[in-house]
């Protein structure tokens, strides 16, 4: 029932976000109503929508999947994965794909597979961005449910996917760049630790390019 429970607040989410009011029970019960006699071409049109959504979260966060990045702190300045995957995170990754999911598609058919890698790697690079922001972080703290929160937090979500899928070809050249500025070397500009690549955020300052701990440029801004 756990896993029919998730699926359900994927559609819920997707098709009705806008009209999302609390109790969530309440409003994950009305998907549910509203389509108890779903048409053939309806339930072929929501089986794309979760195909799409799962295999997108799961080309770009791999075992990351459904989890929340955290940044470094002064004691430690390099990030890391939480350990255990977050409803909320499912919640607006799978939502984000199903959306982005049909414009991606097509282009990955026509990449060559060292293409398809860089742009999976692009994406999870944007999107790590986008987790790691702090008014998209507030949304995860309290009161999680609360309607202007969940649309923020999905407000946010989808512009960063949206804005990475709509320039292929600009998230492959910046995870090449970032490839290449990580072979020459893996410390850190700042601090002179090493830097994992998911961690790794762009230099603000001339002569640093993709070697920086993403809490070590925050903490120089």
């Amino acid at each position: 029932m756990r896993h029919r429970e998730l699926t359900l607040r994927f559609f819920a989410l997707l098709h009705r976000r806008d009209r999302y009011r609390t109790p969530f029970r309440h409003f994950l019960n009305m998907e549910m109503e509203e389509h108890r006699q779903a048409s053939s071409d309806d339930l072929h049109r929501f089986e794309r929508q979760f195909n799409l959504a799962t295999l997108w979260s799961s080309r770009v966060f791999g075992d990351e999947v459904f989890k929340l990045f955290e940044l470094g702190q002064e004691s430690s300045p390099s990030g890391r994965w939480r350990r255990q995957r977050s409803d909320l995170v499912y919640e607006v990754e799978m939502v984000g794909f199903a959306h982005a999911g049909e414009r991606l598609e097509p282009y990955w058919n026509k990449c060559q597979p060292d293409q398809g890698q860089l742009l999976a790697e692009g994406l999870r690079y944007r999107l790590i961005d986008a987790m790691s922001r702090d008014d998209f972080r507030r949304t995860l703290l309290e009161r999680t449910r609360d309607a202007s929160l969940v649309q923020d937090r999905f407000r946010l979500w989808i512009q960063a996917v949206d804005a990475a899928a709509n320039s292929p070809d600009e998230l492959i050249a910046e995870a090449g760049s970032l490839s290449d500025a990580l072979n020459r070397s893996s410390l850190c500009d700042v601090c002179d630790t090493p830097v994992f690549r998911d961690d790794a955020a762009r230099g603000s300052e001339p002569g640093t390019r993709a070697r920086i701990h993403r809490y070590c440029k925050l903490s120089r801004t």
